[in-house]
């Protein structure tokens, strides 16, 4: 299995998407977690000027807007 580059987890793709982005729209508290402990930007927009935060409301990924929520509240 291959090792995770944390100088990665804030790359974008074509659409503009984080490794955060795809945690959340797909309702994936642990990795959404681990990405967060590691620092991941929060406030990155996609192609379509959507964060994570956007994502996981749109999916009722509840849980990971709580993790969204209150890492912005520390951050912020």
């Amino acid at each position: 299995m291959g090792s995770f580059d944390p100088s990665l987890q804030d790359a974008q793709d074509k659409q503009g998407f984080t490794s955060l982005h795809c945690a959340a729209v797909r309702g994936l508290l642990p990795a959404s977690r681990m990405l967060i402990e590691g620092r991941a930007e929060l406030d990155v927009w996609d192609e379509r000027g959507f964060t994570a935060f956007h994502l996981a409301a749109g999916r009722g990924h509840v849980a990971v807007l709580r993790l969204l929520l209150e890492a912005a509240v520390l951050v912020g």
